[in-house]
């Protein structure tokens, strides 16, 4: 089992452990019906304590009724700010003549500017408070704490069941929430009060936070609307599906478990306490922090005093809901310094060229194993991995025959037909196979051909005498030898030491059942008209040369073409032609584009020799046999032009596009932002976390060489997502819709505008709710449109 399986069976079964001991309950009695209304105004009256002593659970005199969130927080509240001051204290300036009061210090101050605000959100909370009012009404649990004991109250149809709960993850300040594990704890809030005591610095960091908030909204907008009119030409093949949609590690497919999880939860941290930062430098308390589970953490929040948040100026707010999107995005920016300078700066390609990262599925360069159903076009002499000009042409079983006779104990490499089907198109691509070495048997390569009659050659006396090319040929005969069309070699000998006159009889299949044909060779040349086949006698027929079977521990089991695999870097390509390499147009991959250019000149059928480094440090050479490029792409354009089939990335320009991607684009904006869209683009390149295919092409130098390689490329890619996610994190959150930091924003914008016209409280309200509200269905629908659109256009066009 992989480790980082292992690990996460681990991690879920002891959540599931921490659940159980979360909900485990213990039934101990019931309460009369008639406690619920005590229960409801949160007082234990007599009858409640009489009935717990009465069932041997007495309750101490300081028991108390708390709500679920207090029993995992053990009740407590917040009634002081952190300098001392009691927000009731505050609160009372509210409600009074302010103006002529003299302010003396930052709260009572923020108060005085809070106070026109307040008096039109009074409104607003008294509807609150009866909502409050009306849950409390409806409330059918209760919780009674008693020192380290706590008991659940559930009330039925007829009477009120009392429960013991452990109690063991309460008392560490856990609480189960559905599915989930969330940690509260005031531990913090310290820690934040000693962080934001540098309030003019904090201040002004909002500010600019609120900048960064507002450039990311527009950003987000347009990019979001841009996004919307390119998805009608996505073709429904290539449609983001909702998955791709939620930004979830274990959902996502681009984004991986436990990069995932580390870049997701540092950058919720990061956020939550940029806001509780700046809450307490704007004089807002801070009830609570807190992380929630699930198996892994998956979020974090600092809970501010709601009152005193809307109690506060809409600048003091603005500086709070910008905090934490926007400290997001510094963070990620200076992650991303890391991950370029430090990381991508340290490492060099292992030779200049081009690394392989995809392969077309049956293009020329795929890599593919010998298989039965392929046709053998002819084979080439190797010597020392290369090909040499000899060449064996082969179009039936005698010149198979042929071969393999003047070849016995040499090393071959077969050209072999084999299919290349792209939708309801195909075309015949020829690959090069290397045989793994010499037949350890003299002219056996263990491959079978198939006996199935290719041709008969016109006015033979093969066609006179009735043989068809739905027959399979078994054997030959002159009466004192037999030869079995299974047996090449022996096949070419019989043929060879026969001579054009000569009566043999022929044994063939149809659909089952043998026959025998009586016929007289012929001369060759009759057919061919070619004096080099003059005296040749023939059958006047010839059997297929497609593979029918290919028998283990042979050269020929197993073999795959001389083609490319992903992680290969290219460093040199050429032309063959007759088995001579053209030097003169012998490419060295080096800059960039020097392997687009080298493809523009080649022609379709043209056969390539390609110098590679396989893994990182072996040396390989490769033989491919081009395509036309305008069966790939349908273009009449690309007629006559090669194809290869494959993806790459030129080493240098990939390693300083990461590094250095300024410079890289040589002060040119627009190839600046052309490398900047691809360093965000990795994920959705499969790049990152960086593969093996392209981490064993690059060495690591510098100070960072004394790092193990495992080692280094995980730092390398763990700084890679923290500054992912962060950005992604920070980016969404600045969307104009609720309940984002972006809408909270916007609202607050929307109330400062409606303010300037002359409208009621409740019109203003009404007016800020439903345009907010608007805005956040808005963007809903641009999110989902980006699945429903390309395919809506496939549906309809």
């Amino acid at each position: 089992m992989d480790l980082s399986v292992a690990i996460s069976v681990v991690l879920v079964v002891v959540y599931i452990g921490i659940a159980i001991l979360g909900y485990w309950r213990k039934y101990l009695f019931s309460l009369p019906i008639e406690c619920k209304d005590e229960l409801k105004s949160g007082i234990i009256s007599d009858s409640i304590k009489n009935s717990f002593r009465d069932n041997n659970y007495p309750l101490s005199i300081t028991a108390r009724i708390v709500t679920e969130e207090e029993s995992a927080n053990e009740g407590k509240k917040d009634s002081i700010d952190s300098n001392g001051k009691s927000i009731d204290d505050i609160k009372n300036i509210e409600g009074k003549d302010t103006s002529n009061l003299e302010i003396k210090n930052e709260d009572t101050k923020n108060a005085h500017n809070a106070h026109s605000e307040n008096s039109e959100r009074r409104e607003k909370e008294g509807k609150e408070g009866k909502k409050e009012d009306k849950k409390k009404e409806e409330t059918k649990s209760w919780f009674i704490e008693d020192n380290e004991k706590l008991y659940l109250l559930n009330e039925t149809k007829d009477k009120i069941n009392v429960y013991q709960r452990l109690g063991i993850l309460e008392r560490y300040d856990f609480q189960m929430m559905g599915p989930f594990l969330m940690w509260r704890t005031e531990k913090g809030k310290k820690l934040i009060d000693r962080i934001a005591k540098r309030g003019t610095f904090w201040k002004t960091y909002g500010t600019i936070a609120i900048v960064i908030a507002i450039i990311s909204m527009f950003f987000n907008m347009a990019l979001l609307l841009i996004e919307d009119i390119m998805a009608t030409e996505i073709p429904e093949s290539s449609a983001p599906t909702p998955q791709m949609i939620i930004g979830l590690p274990g959902i996502n497919p681009y984004i991986p478990i436990w990069y995932g999880i580390l870049g997701l939860a540092v950058a919720i941290v990061i956020h939550e306490f940029a806001h509780g930062i700046l809450s307490r430098v704007g004089k807002i308390a801070i009830k609570s922090l807190g992380v929630l589970f699930c198996v892994v953490p998956i979020g974090a929040f600092v809970e501010p005093d709601e009152t005193q948040m809307m109690a506060v100026d809409k600048r003091t707010r603005a500086r709070v809901f910008a905090a934490g999107p926007s400290t997001n995005v510094i963070f990620s920016l200076f992650c991303a310094l890391l991950f370029s300078w430090v990381f991508m700066g340290s490492v060099a390609p292992v030779h200049d060229g081009i690394i392989v990262t995809q392969i077309v599925k049956d293009s020329p360069a795929m890599q593919k194993e010998l298989l039965p159903g392929m046709g053998i076009v002819g084979a080439y002499l190797v010597d020392n991995e290369e090909l040499t000009s000899q060449w064996y042409n082969v179009s039936d079983l005698y010149e198979y025959g042929k071969m393999l006779n003047e070849t016995s104990g040499k090393r071959l490499a077969l050209q072999v037909d084999d299919s290349y089907t792209i939708g309801d198109n195909t075309t015949l691509v020829h690959r090069i196979y290397i045989l793994d070495s010499e037949p350890s048997v003299p002219t056996r390569l263990g491959i079978v051909l198939s006996p199935q009659v290719a041709y008969v050659h016109p006015n033979s006396n093969a066609e006179f005498a009735g043989i068809s090319t739905k027959m399979s040929f078994l054997s030959i005969t002159d009466g004192s030898t037999t030869v079995s069309a299974s047996s090449p070699i022996e096949y070419y000998k019989f043929l060879t030491e026969h001579k054009p006159g000569d009566n043999v009889s022929v044994l063939m299949d149809i659909e089952g059942t043998t026959r025998t044909f009586n016929i007289t060779l012929e001369d060759l040349s009759n057919f061919t008209k070619d004096s080099k086949d003059i005296g040749i006698a023939t059958p006047g027929f010839g059997t297929s040369v497609i593979i029918n079977k290919i028998e283990k521990s042979t050269p020929a089991w197993g073999v795959k073409s001389a083609g490319i695999s992903p992680g290969m870097l290219i460093y040199r390509i050429a032309k063959v032609s007759n088995g001579s390499i053209d030097e003169v147009n012998a490419t060295y991959l080096k800059g960039p584009t020097d392997f687009t250019d080298f493809m523009d000149r080649t022609h379709a059928y043209d056969l390539l020799r390609v110098n590679a480094v396989k893994d990182g440090k072996e040396e390989y050479i490769a033989y491919v046999i081009l395509v036309d490029k305008s069966f790939v792409t349908g273009e009449n354009e690309y007629k006559g032009k090669g194809y290869l089939g494959v993806a790459s990335i030129n080493a240098n320009s990939f390693k300083e596009s990461l590094a250095h991607p300024f410079q890289a684009a040589n002060g040119n904006p627009f190839i600046f932002f052309y490398y900047s869209i691809n360093y965000i683009l990795l994920p959705l390149q499969r790049l990152s976390p960086f593969p093996s295919s392209i981490t064993m092409n690059f060495v690591i130098t510098g100070p960072l060489a004394i790092l193990p390689s495992e080692l280094f490329w995980v730092c390398a890619n763990a700084f890679y997502w923290l500054f992912w996610l962060n950005l992604m994190v920070g980016i969404t959150n600045t969307l104009p819709a609720t309940p984002l930091d972006g809408g909270l924003i916007f609202r607050d914008w929307l109330d400062t505008l409606f303010s300037k016209f002359k409208l009621s409280n409740e019109k203003k309200e009404n007016y800020v709710k439903y345009t907010s509200r608007a805005m956040s269905f808005t963007i809903l629908f641009m999110i989902l449109w980006l699945l429903i659109a390309p395919r809506l256009m496939a549906l309809l066009f």
